[in-house]
């Protein structure tokens, strides 16, 4: 089992029901890290880029990483994944082809953790929590 760090753009749900029914997803169009790594039973830690804080643990309990063709047949994959919608602007300016990395969460345990000076959370939004810098960041409060 490995933990990552994934970061959002943009104020998660505080309510873990609310948090705990999202279909969260990646599309690229290559093969980025970690679309080959991740897996089911994984930790999840996310950040918010705006309050610059860790607000969740989470585990990933489903997960299924496929390439799509069109946005079509993309949209019917996620619809029989979990409801989404195809209106969301992410979904809208991404590849017309690409790579998905579809998965749904349990919360663990909600948090308030400021990121550290000098922590960059890298350009695709994913951090190992491996550097021990990030292991006493994910740490510094009874996790």
């Amino acid at each position: 089992m490995a933990s990552y760090i994934t970061s959002r753009a943009f104020l998660l749900p505080r309510s873990s029901l609310v948090f705990a029914k999202e279909l969260r997803y990646h599309l690229w169009s290559k093969k980025f890290w970690p679309y080959r790594e991740v897996t089911t039973g994984d930790i999840l830690y996310w950040y918010e880029s705006p309050t610059k804080r860790l607000v969740w643990k989470s585990f990933i309990h489903t997960l299924e990483a496929f390439p799509y063709h069109s946005k079509e047949e993309l949209s019917q994959k996620l619809m029989s994944f979990s409801p989404f919608d195809p209106s969301e602007p992410y979904f809208l300016k991404a590849p017309s082809r690409g790579y998905c990395l579809a998965y749904q969460v349990t919360p663990l345990q909600k948090l308030d953790l400021p990121k550290p000076k000098g922590l960059r959370i890298p350009p695709l939004g994913w951090l190992r929590v491996e550097a021990p810098f990030v292991c006493q960041w994910v740490a510094s409060k009874d996790l």
